[in-house]
């Protein structure tokens, strides 16, 4: 069986440090990278907004990320990887919601 490759349409900056990802087939969905820079070095360099505002699409739309351009200080994602994350973020807000919505029903 042949796995998709996700493709990235656009990548904007929702707000400092959220970024909503938008994908050539429609799908769309905001990002939070809070906890990534709080806890994280790879992300640390992104708890200063300058730098996340600069967030960009890849080559392909196959990755986004930031300083792209300097090899060894690039900060990338993949857009497979991401897609899934997002997706899986995507159920649980939605299972969360029916189960909020059933308990005042009952």
């Amino acid at each position: 069986m042949d796995m998709k490759a996700y493709r990235i349409a656009t990548v904007d900056m929702v707000r400092h440090p959220v970024v909503r990802v938008r994908y050539d087939d429609g799908f769309e969905e905001e990002m939070d990278f809070s906890e990534h820079i709080e806890t994280g070095d790879l992300f640390a360099p992104l708890f200063d907004p300058a730098l996340f505002a600069t967030v960009t699409v890849g080559p392909s739309g196959r990755s986004f990320g930031w300083r792209l351009s300097e090899a060894g200080r690039e900060i990338d994602l993949c857009a497979d990887g991401v897609r899934s994350a997002l997706e899986e973020q995507r159920v649980r807000r939605m299972a969360d919601t029916y189960r909020q919505r059933r308990s005042a029903a009952e």
